[in-house]
C-alpha cells in the first residue's frame, strides 16, 4: 500500500515539474515575440511622419515676405532664403546648375536662384522633386507660376499650372508642387492642348517663377533628390513629423530664417495634361 502511494506521489511530482517547464518555455516565447513587436513599432514610428513631406536629405528654401525694401547687398548670398515683398509681385530668375542662392533680394528687382535641370528627356521622370507649404502668421496667401520667353517668337508664356499657397490656422502640411514649379505648361502650337516643357528646355529662355504675394509671411520649399538617383514621378510618398510654425517672422531681419534643417527623400508628379488650368491650392 505504501508503495502504491509512493508511486502516485512520484507521478504527481513529475507531472507538476513538466507543467512548470512547459510554462517557462511559453513565457520565453511570448517575451521574444513582444520584443520583436516593440522593435517593429519603433521602426514604423521613424518612417511615418506628419508634415506631408517625404523622408530623406533635402535642400530648404524659404520665401520670406518683407514689408520694406531690403539692402541691395544680397547677391551671391549663401542663405537659404529669398525676400519677396510682403504685398506685391516679384520675379525669381532661374539659372541652371547645382542648388544655390544667387540673389536673395526680391524687393529691389528680380531675385535669382540656381537649380538643376529637372527632366532632361522630358519623359516625366524627374531627377528631383519640390514640395511646398505656407507657414507663419495665419491669414496670408501667395501664388507662384513658372514663366519663360519662347526662344523663336520672343513671346512670354506663363504656365497654366499655378501654385497657390494659403496660410490658415492649424498644422502646415507639405504638398508635391513639382508639376507647378519644374515644368511650364503652355499651348505654344495653339492646338487647344497645353504642352509640357521642363525648366531649361531649349524651346524657351529666361525661365523664372512669378511670385505674387498677398501677405504670406513664409513659403517653405524643399528640394528632394538633386545629385542623387532619379526619382520616378509615379512613386508614392512617405510622410514625416514636423513642428508647426505658427510664429511670426520679423521680415526686417536677415537672421533666423537661414536655418537649413532636417532630412528626407523623394516622390511623385504627374505628366502631360489637356486642361487649360491646374491650380494647386495648399490650404494650411
Amino acid at each position: 500500500m505504501k508503495q502504491q502511494w509512493y508511486d502516485w506521489l512520484c507521478v504527481c511530482v513529475g507531472v507538476c515539474f513538466l507543467a512548470v517547464v512547459i510554462s517557462c518555455d511559453e513565457e520565453g516565447d511570448v517575451g521574444d515575440s513582444g520584443s520583436a513587436n516593440e522593435e517593429l513599432t519603433s521602426e514604423q514610428d521613424d518612417d511615418v511622419t506628419g508634415n506631408g513631406a517625404p523622408n530623406g536629405p533635402h535642400y530648404n528654401l524659404n520665401l520670406i515676405g518683407a514689408d520694406k525694401v531690403k539692402p541691395a547687398d544680397l547677391q551671391n548670398n549663401k542663405g537659404h532664403r529669398i525676400f519677396p515683398p510682403l504685398f506685391g509681385q516679384t520675379q525669381i530668375m532661374l539659372a541652371q546648375g547645382d542648388l544655390q542662392m544667387l540673389d536673395a533680394n526680391g524687393t529691389d528687382g528680380p531675385a535669382e536662384f540656381q537649380l538643376p535641370h529637372p527632366d532632361p528627356e522630358n519623359d516625366g521622370v524627374l531627377s528631383y522633386t519640390v514640395w511646398a507649404r505656407a507657414v507663419g502668421t495665419p491669414g496670408g496667401d501667395a501664388t507662384m507660376t513658372t514663366c519663360a520667353t519662347n526662344s523663336i517668337t520672343g513671346q512670354e508664356y506663363c504656365s497654366t499650372h499655378t501654385l497657390s499657397l494659403i496660410r490658415e490656422k492649424g498644422k502646415s502640411v507639405f504638398t508635391n508642387v513639382s508639376e507647378q514649379l519644374l515644368y511650364l505648361h503652355a499651348d505654344v502650337d495653339q492646338d487647344g492642348v497645353a504642352e509640357r516643357y521642363p525648366l531649361f528646355d531649349a524651346a524657351f529662355v529666361g525661365y523664372h517663377w512669378f511670385y505674387e504675394n498677398n501677405g504670406l509671411r513664409i513659403a517653405q520649399l524643399r528640394f528632394y533628390g538633386p545629385n542623387d538617383e532619379e526619382v520616378d514621378t509615379d512613386t508614392g510618398v512617405d510622410t514625416d513629423t514636423d513642428v508647426d510654425t505658427d510664429s511670426d517672422v520679423d521680415s526686417d531681419s536677415d537672421a533666423d530664417t537661414d536655418s537649413d534643417v532636417d532630412t528626407d527623400s523623394d516622390v511623385d508628379t504627374d505628366s502631360d495634361t489637356d486642361e487649360d488650368t491646374d491650380t494647386n491650392i495648399i490650404v494650411i
